[in-house]
């Protein structure tokens, strides 16, 4: 088994893949909207980025808006 093969085998096992039913619309830039679903149907409680569209909306619903150094800290 390849590197690859074995890190794809480790995600499939390890992953938990969301159906994005939402449809939201509330990010300055539009195509981060989808992220902004995602994290609605997943009920996830941070949504970790570097995108200042999205770190300047702070929280959404439960999810806090953070970069990776203030999730880590």
């Amino acid at each position: 088994m390849t590197d690859l093969e074995s890190l794809l085998l480790q995600v499939k096992n390890e992953a938990e893949f969301i159906e994005v039913t939402s449809d939201i619309k509330l990010c300055r830039d539009h195509k981060d909207d989808f992220l902004l679903s995602l994290a609605r149907d997943g009920k996830a409680t941070h949504l970790i980025t570097g995108d200042k569209d999205l770190l300047d909306i702070n929280i959404f619903e439960k999810a806090k808006i953070v970069t990776i150094v203030d999730y880590l800290k």
